[in-house]
């Protein structure tokens, strides 16, 4: 049976302002309990019931959606953002409710709930990367030449994607054995990998250049207020800091806050290994949870096939933890040259075996299928092996 397309303003605008009304007017412990309870059902209700019309679009709109009951616990349970939220950069740091209108709390609240990091906040996440050093213009000239790259590195993987069928029969009998089918599979990988960084760095960049360009206090138009999305490859020399520093951390305030409440909640003496393991598994397990609403929203039989990659990877790094433990015991802690190395071959080869449990199963529900650019230069300029 077919899903009703997804009426934007009633499932996602008209939720988020409910939210943010919430958070600014921090209404008795009954009215947040219901409230709460309202955005749960209305999360799970609006992934399992409409669609966008393209299975990418559905699966991170539902992905989006599944970080709305996490953020309601954090928000309106664990913290009160009108009273403990502050920027750092006023000269006064003060409430960002204190004494404000409710046109104010609600402006600030909203803020609070599309910052997903925090940028600015006496709350900001840890490992963000560095604020932009700049002019105005500067950032500006940056951010255009960004978006070109990601373009660029889009239409690259769309390209080998579209001109190779094989990449739709992985995790099938028919994909090509033997040496030929390891190249070819991490190829593969490599390019769809390309395809979703630079498609979220894209969204990123263009947003930021937008608000900056405008240069309105009101819309975030300083360009400090717009850090990276993404950390330096060059930390990707283990599984942890891959995805703690490389990869993108809008999901970390979630995540990461979860994980440090179980785990004191759990007596781990924080910096403790005990401590370091809760907040890894939640965190996964979180972050799980979370995609599985963008597996529900693409249908209802591929809920939860997002779950065991990230378990996979919290395995990966409690396997990481208890090395380095003992190599701190054998004294052998430190790095060097040759350990970089290793660790640079140990995340890659670990990601070519655990990342198709991600995303192959995509391609049964037709993931892929779409284009992301309406042409491509790449494949203007270089001869087509394939086409689909």
């Amino acid at each position: 049976m077919m899903k009703p397309l997804l009426p934007v303003l009633s499932c996602l605008v008209v939720p988020e302002i409910f939210f943010t009304l919430l958070i600014a007017t921090r209404p008795s412990f009954i009215l947040r309990l219901l409230g709460s309870l309202a955005l749960v059902y209305t999360t799970y209700y609006v992934a399992a019931t409409y669609t966008t019309g393209d299975v990418a679009r559905d699966w991170a709109i539902g992905s989006a959606l599944g970080t709305q009951p996490f953020s309601a616990v954090i928000l309106l349970w664990l913290t009160d953002p009108m009273k403990e939220f502050r920027y750092t950069s006023d000269p006064k740091p003060t409430p960002l409710g204190e004494k404000r209108s409710l046109g104010s709390r609600l402006y600030k609240a909203l803020c609070i709930l599309l910052n997903l990091r925090f940028v600015g906040l006496n709350v900001q996440l840890r490992h963000i990367p560095q604020a932009f050093q700049g002019t105005r213009s500067q950032f500006i000239q940056s951010r255009i030449f960004r978006i070109l790259q990601c373009l660029l590195l889009i239409d690259l993987g769309q390209s080998f994607i579209y001109t190779h069928a094989e990449f739709f029969l992985q995790g099938t009998s028919a994909f090509p054995s033997g040496l030929h089918g390891h190249i070819l599979h991490f190829v593969c990988q490599l390019s769809w990998v390309a395809c979703a960084y630079a498609g979220l760095k894209l969204l990123y960049t263009i947003t930021s250049l937008t608000c900056v360009s405008i240069g309105s206090p009101l819309l975030a138009g300083s360009p400090e207020q717009w850090p990276d999305m993404f950390g330096s490859w060059s930390d990707a020399y283990t599984v942890r800091r891959t995805w703690g520093r490389v990869w993108h951390q809008s999901l970390s305030r979630y995540c990461s806050t979860l994980g440090k409440v179980a785990a004191l909640s759990l007596g781990g003496c924080p910096g403790s290994f005990f401590s370091s393991q809760i907040q890894v598994w939640v965190a996964f397990t979180i972050s799980g949870i979370i995609h599985s609403f963008g597996d529900l929203m693409i249908g209802p039989q591929f809920t939860g096939r997002s779950i065991p990659f990230f378990l996979m990877n919290a395995a990966a790094i409690t396997f990481e933890d208890s090395i380095f433990a003992v190599t701190r015991k054998m004294g052998l802690a430190g790095q060097t040259r040759i350990s970089r190395v290793i660790g640079y071959t140990w995340v890659l080869m670990w990601f070519n075996y655990s990342l198709p449990t991600f995303y192959t199963w995509t391609l049964e529900a037709g993931l892929g299928k779409d284009e992301m650019l309406p042409f491509s230069l790449v494949r203007l300029l270089v001869p087509q092996r394939v086409e689909h």
